[in-house]
């Protein structure tokens, strides 16, 4: 029976990602010595270096360079298990791959590939792991014999260059061919014999790409003592002066150049080389448990926000924290998608020094399936933000009860107060919708719609969600996300996105609040009338709930940061100055009433959406331009952003499609 080989493939990771673990795959953290400091991917979060150090080795470990991991970038992982082999139980095979590119073992089929060669996968999960054999076995088969397993090299007609050499000089990342000449410079000096071998890659028309292989222990310590040889006498002839994040990288690249001559002398002097298929996930989300960040009276309080929404985030979580007491505990949850670490850094400095307060960033789209995703209906001012709160009971396991604040509104009173209301054992606890019961007495089409295409048994109950009290507990009993796909199939285009189905799933089991935890300020800038409007007890109850307001939600498209001239604005400037980006947010509302005035709301049965359409279209071509012109985290955010777009202008013609149809079979 044939000795099994032993293997050790290192995958490298740099932030949270899907975790390949086993005896064979090693998870490494790539430049943990500076996981502290921002790079070119932005800021680590507290709770994303926590994963990391639990789930990893760090390659600042023993005789490293992890200090080095901007210039060396993947290579660190290399000299550390170069330096540290013995830590890995003296493998008979060491390799190394990427955190979303791996090889793929499947060696039996041809996936079809990009130009680059990459196989392109939409996710990691279960599946992609079957598919591709990324199991323990499959590797061990695989590299029984072998000297070098390596992803496959690339066609370098398809990239529209010439050679290797040809490729780095006219590389789109700004790539110096002067560090590579550098480079083959002391390859001549030091190592005459892999001269033929360089001058024979640098003119082929194909080269290795990504420094993701696997290599027979001999070979692996004579390729690392080889290569960091020459990379270190390179680093001190290069001058970075003047370089950004992508140029400061030129080691790393230039190792990729380096890696192809060793395999091409190593394959000319008879060496056995396997080329394997490289694979691409686009989605490499990791879902780790959020649990109470206080052990004892734990008040968890979450908020959802993007990144247009972020700043005025900040003022209600500052407000949240005006009024809260020193003998609780404020466990704030603030689910955002799309947010650059800096805008999530300005928030989280809030509760410096503040020991009775946590304030953590969920990246809500680790959590939310794509597919369920395509489910959300947007128009007018609404983001998918608002759909993050359906989702929270789910992803909250550890969680009974949470306080849901939207944010765009200010607190006047203790949150802890507000979480502690007796909800007489219903799912939610939320305030009645005044407005909507305004529109329920005067408007038919909304009579119409709540009686018929929701089927709201009661229009005095419901419920505004922007202030929710959620028992999650009975919340997952309910089966919510099961729900919200069924209902949205079924109303398709929900006039107030997911507080409707919020209605029409939980009417029968809401705790109405009373409407000073909820008041809607926005009910007299779009109907002076109002008063005539209400019926009597709900006029009452909402004219209460002005003078004793405990929150004021400033529901509506008319913001306090775009229109301070109207009633309660004032509420939330008086916080918005007492946060250090009070001054951004007066820049932003100045840019808004630059815009052309919004028109004054009409009834739904004559909306054309014309505006929200020409709306979203400016938003789309702002974040179309924004996406090509910006890099790193930001970038990602806006291709995010604009695909977000692209679906809500979808949207919006089809939501306009449906009304025109329901007018002309009326």
């Amino acid at each position: 029976m044939r000795k099994k080989p032993r293997v050790k493939i290192l995958v490298g990771y740099h932030k949270p990602a899907y975790l390949l673990k086993s005896d064979v795959f090693v998870p490494i953290h790539l430049g943990r010595a500076l996981a502290a400091q921002s790079s070119k991917d932005g800021s680590l979060t507290a709770e994303d270096y926590r994963w990391l150090e639990e789930n990893m080795a760090g390659d600042d470990d023993g005789d490293n360079i992890s200090a080095d991991n901007r210039k060396f970038c993947e290579l660190t992982a290399f000299y550390w298990a170069w330096k540290n082999y013995d830590r890995l139980g003296n493998p008979d095979y060491i390799g190394f791959m990427h955190y979303r590119r791996h090889l793929s073992f499947n060696r039996n089929k041809h996936f079809a590939a990009d130009k680059y060669g990459f196989v392109e996968e939409p996710a990691i999960n279960e599946e992609y792991l079957q598919k591709f054999r990324l199991d323990d076995e499959s590797v061990e088969d695989a590299v029984r014999g072998r000297d070098v397993l390596i992803a496959a090299r690339t066609d370098l007609k398809r990239l529209g260059t010439l050679s290797p050499y040809n490729h780095y000089e006219n590389s789109q990342k700004k790539l110096h061919i002067g560090d590579y000449e550098k480079a083959l410079e002391v390859l001549r000096k030091k190592y005459p014999e892999y001269v033929e071998a360089a001058v024979k890659y640098n003119n082929g028309d194909y080269a290795y790409f990504t420094n993701v292989l696997i290599m027979r222990k001999e070979i692996f310590m004579h390729y690392c003592a080889w290569l960091f040889d020459i990379l270190t006498e390179t680093d001190k002839r290069l001058d970075y002066t003047g370089y950004n994040v992508e140029e400061m990288r030129a080691l790393a690249y230039i190792a990729e150049w380096l890696c192809g001559i060793y395999v091409t002398r190593l394959l000319d002097t008879g060496g056995n080389v396997l080329e394997l298929q490289e694979t691409m996930a686009a989605d490499t989300s990791v879902c780790p448990e959020i649990r109470p960040a206080f052990a004892d009276n734990n008040i968890p309080v979450c908020f959802s926000a993007d990144a247009g929404y972020i700043l005025y985030t900040g003022v209600a979580v500052h407000s949240l924290m005006a009024h809260a007491n020193e003998r609780d505990n404020y466990d704030i949850i603030i689910f955002a998608g799309g947010v650059p670490a800096e805008e999530k850094e300005k928030i989280a400095r809030l509760a410096v020094g503040r020991k009775n307060f946590s304030i953590r960033f969920v990246d809500i789209n680790r959590y939310i399936d794509r597919a369920l995703s395509q489910n959300f209906f947007l128009i007018s001012h609404f983001s998918a933000a608002v759909y993050y709160r359906i989702f929270i009971a789910d992803i909250l396991q550890a969680y009974d009860r949470v306080l849901y604040l939207d944010s765009d509104l200010v607190l006047e009173a203790d949150a802890a107060s507000l979480w502690r209301l007796d909800i007489g054992g219903k799912a939610l606890g939320a305030a009645a919708d005044t407005e909507v019961i305004r529109m329920y007495f005067t408007d038919d089409f909304i009579k119409n719609y709540l009686d018929r295409t929701l089927g709201i048994n009661n229009p005095y109950r419901y419920f505004n969600s922007g202030v929710l009290i959620m028992s999650l507990a009975k919340m997952r009993t309910a089966n919510v996300k099961d729900k919200f796909v069924e209902v949205m199939n079924r109303v398709k285009s929900p006039y107030m996105v997911d507080q409707d189905i919020l209605n029409v799933i939980f009417q029968d089991d809401v705790c109405l609040l009373p409407g000073c935890w909820n008041y809607e300020y926005h009910l007299p800038i779009w109907h002076p009338a109002y008063r005539l409007e209400l019926p009597a007890t709900v006029l009452e109850d909402y004219m209460q709930s002005r003078e004793q307001a405990k929150i004021v939600h400033f529901a509506g498209s008319k913001k306090p940061w775009n229109c301070p001239q109207y009633d309660m604005a004032d509420r939330f400037w008086h916080y918005a100055r007492q946060t250090p980006f009070y001054e951004e947010i007066l820049q932003q509302g100045l840019l808004a009433r630059l815009s052309p005035p919004q028109s004054e709301p009409v009834k739904k049965e004559r909306v054309s959406f014309v505006d929200d359409y020409l709306l979203a279209r400016l938003r789309y071509a702002k974040c179309k331009l924004l996406s090509k012109i910006c890099f790193g985290q930001k970038r990602a955010c806006y291709r995010q952003q604009r695909k977000q777009l692209k679906r809500e202008l979808k949207q919006i013609k089809k939501a306009w499609r449906e009304q025109e149809n329901a007018r002309r079979a009326a």
